[in-house]
């Protein structure tokens, strides 16, 4: 089974950027978008439009409201709360595409 493009970056504010880190720049592990914490949050996996957003069963980060860069949630201080991540942005020339020469 092919396994397709990993991506290791995200391109300009990372709105379409559907790869798979989960961590963010404190260090923090994201929570999944689908934990019953975030049910009342704007963006989560209950959303009806969550899998056009990257929302879903998953942890990773995301940018489902547009901002600068991609975010996930996190639980800190007793509470629920949301950090950018620390996936690397493609522009600052930190990632390439190598597969089929592209």
């Amino acid at each position: 089974m092919r396994q397709g493009i990993r991506i290791k970056c995200y391109r300009n504010a990372g709105v379409t950027y559907r790869g798979t880190w989960s961590v963010t720049e404190s260090g923090a592990e994201c929570l999944n978008w689908n934990i019953n914490g975030l049910m009342d949050r704007k963006y989560s996996g209950q959303r009806k439009d969550a899998a056009e957003l990257g929302l879903g069963n998953h942890n990773y980060c995301r940018n489902p409201d547009e901002d600068s860069r991609p975010w996930c949630y996190v639980y800190k201080g007793g509470k629920y709360t949301w950090e950018h991540c620390s996936v690397p942005s493609c522009s600052k020339g930190t990632c390439r595409r190598t597969e089929n020469g592209l």
